[in-house]
């Protein structure tokens, strides 16, 4: 808003910019179920009484809230979108593959041992005898 806080907004010339986000699929303002953020929105026009928003992302989850699917501004109302792929072995997460809207894929693998990427991985040394530190290889 551009205007004093003691005035009453004329919200057709004085509001600035607005962005909201909705959650779990839910209209905007909605309480959230889970909590996944589904769609942000950005304010496009307002005629003093009304919004008009643009949808600027949405995006799916898996059931472990994990994002499945995500679409940019730019994306929305077509089939291009980036995607998730994850990989379990014996329930222990072992690589996700990325995929961008042209289908190239970023991969990264995991060590199950740790959960995280396997370029950076922990290594256990020891600074005294009783007392172990963690640092990162690498």
């Amino acid at each position: 808003m551009s205007v004093k806080c003691s005035a009453t907004p004329d919200r057709k010339t004085q509001v600035l910019a607005d962005e909201r986000t909705s959650y779990d699929n839910l209209a905007f303002g909605a309480a959230p179920t889970k909590g996944d953020a589904t769609k942000t929105e950005r304010l496009t026009s307002h005629n003093g009484t009304t919004g008009t928003y643009q949808v600027t992302g949405a995006t799916t989850y898996d059931a472990y809230g994990r994002p499945l699917t995500q679409k940019d501004a730019k994306q929305i109302g077509t089939t291009d979108e980036t995607k998730t792929v994850y990989t379990e072995t014996n329930g222990l997460l072992t690589s996700t593959s990325v995929y961008n809207a042209l289908g190239h894929a970023t991969v990264t693998d995991y060590a199950q041992a740790w959960g995280m990427s396997k370029s950076a991985r922990p290594t256990r040394t020891a600074s005294a005898p009783t007392s172990p530190t963690t640092r990162w290889a690498a």
